[in-house]
């Protein structure tokens, strides 16, 4: 760390005598992996007062996006991607991750297919598919990419699964977070720990990354946290500091809405094509409040917050007998699939009356029936027969 620190310096010295833009690079590329985004800002500025062009380089526009979209200078970033020579990889990330303008990217994607990587042409339409809360329908096919590649379309399977209501896969976080971190993936290794932080309400956390993150200029993920922080305190911090977020940056500001919704009931309507953060917040107001809710993402699941209420083999019946009534709308359903629901029973009546009342008991619990439906991932994890006639009935 010493010796960066010794290259960092000397290359910034270099600059200052010479202006040169590939010095430049070479620092904004280092301050950018070390989040220096204050830092690097300045250094940019400079450059350009003293008469330098950011747009005669093409790696250097790339930088100067970063940096400005962490930053959230939404005047500088549209000044960039409305020039033609941004990377149609950066174009497309910045889009999503900022803007959060899907309807935009798949327009772009669709028309510059032949300009992105397989891989990428993946990993965004999965990262499409989390935003609006639908299936993952993109072909499995998509080159050979690098270990780094492959992490990143992972992460986002992972996150895909989350918002799906798929929350086993919290089990996959450790372990992702460290893969992440030795392949230098250190941007999307933080945002994970984030989501980490909020589903667990560890509070320290999110406020340590809070002061660092704003001591070094990065205010996309100090917003972030406040946005996390908020829905776990139940206080509208960004508000408290007489923050105002720009509706412009859709990712951000829609997560604050929702969230603030959640807090004191401030009315607002999720765009329809950023659906998938409606599901997400739902989810963890579950968790958040430890309520009980069923789960209809995967296997049928009764929890209690983040934790999976493992009933006896025969109440697991009561689960299914609310699936049928959710399904069917009716409690009639019961007694029309009782050879279903009790396939090897010979005393059928008896148990039915149980499974009636029991079942009515169970009505009142929230489930996420919808979120399953729209990702495409209602009971795809049953193979039961009763699960195959809930699956066509639906």
């Amino acid at each position: 760390m010493q010796d960066k620190d010794i290259i960092l310096r000397r290359s910034i010295e270099n600059f200052y005598r010479s202006n040169s833009p590939e010095v430049l690079k070479e620092i904004l590329t280092m301050l950018i992996y070390r989040d220096e985004i204050l830092l690097a800002r300045r250094m940019l500025e400079i450059f350009i007062r003293r008469g330098g062009r950011i747009y005669a380089d093409k790696d250097l526009v790339q930088n100067a996006l970063i940096i400005y979209s962490l930053f959230l200078d939404i005047h500088k970033v549209e000044e960039i991607i409305n020039s033609t020579q941004v990377d149609p990889h950066i174009f497309v990330k910045t889009i999503l991750e900022l803007y959060g303008d899907v309807m935009r990217a798949e327009r772009f994607i669709n028309d510059n297919r032949d300009a992105l990587t397989p891989y990428f042409y993946r990993y965004a339409y999965i990262k499409i598919a989390r935003l609006k809360a639908k299936p993952i329908n993109v072909s499995n096919n998509y080159g050979n990419p690098d270990a780094a590649d492959r992490l990143s379309i992972l992460h986002e399977i992972v996150m895909h699964k989350l918002f799906s209501g798929k929350i086993g896969v919290l089990s996959r976080f450790d372990s992702l977070i460290d893969l992440l971190g030795k392949h230098r993936l250190f941007k999307i290794s933080s945002l994970l720990q984030l989501y980490k932080a909020l589903i667990h309400q560890n509070i320290s956390y999110l406020h340590l990354v809070e002061k660092t993150s704003e001591d070094v200029g990065d205010n996309y993920t100090w917003v972030l946290t406040k946005i996390f922080q908020s829905f776990i305190l139940g206080r509208d911090l960004l508000e408290e500091e007489n923050y105002r977020l720009n509706p412009k940056l859709g990712i951000l500001y829609t997560n604050y809405r929702i969230v603030k919704r959640y807090i004191d009931g401030t009315p607002f309507k999720t765009p329809e094509e950023l659906k998938g953060f409606e599901h997400f917040w739902w989810l963890m107001d579950k968790i958040r409040n430890n309520k009980e809710w069923i789960n209809f993402s995967g296997k049928l699941a009764l929890y209690r917050g983040i934790t999976k209420i493992n009933p006896p083999k025969r109440n697991r019946k009561y689960l299914v007998g609310y699936a049928f009534v959710k399904v069917f709308k009716s409690i009639e359903a019961l007694e029309n699939h009782q050879h279903v629901i009790f396939p090897k029973s010979k005393n059928r009546r008896k148990l039915l009356w149980d499974l009636k009342s029991r079942t009515l008991s169970l009505l009142k619990i929230p489930n996420n029936m919808e979120i399953a439906l729209d990702y495409g991932c209602f009971l795809d994890e049953e193979d039961s027969e009763w699960a195959d006639i809930l699956r066509k009935n639906v």
